[in-house]
């Protein structure tokens, strides 16, 4: 026993020792990268130089200096405002990435980064709610005849954008035809389920809000939605549960402590349903809606209790 402890501690220590050396390697290879980089913008300012410098920068987490050497890349290396649209992006500086984007597609249209310069900017738009632009930049994608995997997540995007403009049947169509590929997937189940709520479709998007929660179990959010449409539904029981596990995942969100108590008020039970109610009332002071439904609420358990027997 002792000598298999022995033997196991020993591997344990020759996996650390293995670890730490592959991680010093990379390291090392980031740091050779970029003093090789760097030395040649040095001796030899291009502007491709520049670009690749601003690659290792990025690498490194130097994300300021890469931002300044991206723009001393540009214009004379047009790739470099595909890299630098892409850091813009991820500090979620939409407006700024979608103009390098452009410039981009603009200098280089015929390239095959183009598609993905095209779907960043599609997602800035959406980033900012402007669901008519990012919808039009989605379509243009696809007409480009992108890879089947990237033409099939498209789809998902743009039945984002439609769903925001409140294109509900066309949206619908979108997420399916990415389902169908990958339908265990709760954002896009989501959508969908909305979707045929929004037109009046509130079963077949109850079983859609089912199918997303299943997928997404720890998803307060999939969980609250699916409550909400058993409320719409007056299926009081089946939103009672499902309000629940939404609050239990979401304690602070006063939207499911507002179903919660909508479900069990619902369900005959006043007291509990009014409490869950002032929760969500506490938690959102300024939420006209939720405090209707209190005082709905109260007043009715008032009449019932003051009702003559």
């Amino acid at each position: 026993m002792r000598e298999r402890a022995t033997l196991a501690r020993q591997a344990t220590l020759i996996a650390a020792i293995i670890l730490a050396l592959s991680t010093t390697a990379r390291n090392r290879e980031y740091r050779s990268g970029l003093v090789l980089a760097q030395t040649a913008v040095d001796r030899y300012p291009t502007s491709v130089g520049r670009h690749v410098l601003a690659t290792e920068l990025i690498l490194a987490g130097r994300r300021d200096e890469a931002r300044r050497e991206l723009a001393l890349a540009v214009p004379a290396a047009p790739r470099a405002y595909y890299t630098l649209g892409v850091l813009l992006f991820e500090e979620g500086r939409w407006d700024e990435a979608i103009q390098q984007f452009r410039e981009f597609i603009e200098r280089l249209p015929y390239i095959f980064e183009v598609i993905s310069a095209r779907r960043y900017i599609g997602m800035a738009f959406a980033a900012e709610r402007r669901w008519v632009e990012a919808a039009q930049e989605y379509r243009a994608l696809l007409a480009m005849n992108p890879p089947p995997e990237e033409a099939v997540n498209v789809r998902a995007l743009l039945g984002d954008a439609l769903k925001g403009e409140q294109r509900y049947e066309e949206a619908l169509g979108e997420y399916r035809l990415y389902l169908q590929v990958h339908p265990m997937d709760a954002a896009a189940l989501n959508g969908a389920a909305i979707s045929l709520g929004a037109i009046g479709r509130l079963e077949p998007a109850i079983e859609l809000f089912r199918r997303a929660a299943a997928a997404e179990p720890r998803d307060g959010a999939l969980q609250r939605n699916l409550a909400h449409a058993l409320v719409d539904a007056g299926r009081a029981p089946e939103a009672v549960v499902a309000a629940r596990s939404a609050v239990a995942l979401r304690l602070d969100d006063p939207d499911a402590h507002d179903l919660l108590g909508q479900a069990l008020f619902m369900a005959g039970q006043l007291d509990a349903g009014i409490a869950e109610l002032d929760q969500a009332s506490r938690l959102a002071p300024d939420a006209a809606e939720i405090r209707e439904h209190l005082a709905r609420a109260v007043s009715v358990r008032r009449s019932t209790t003051s009702a003559p027997r």
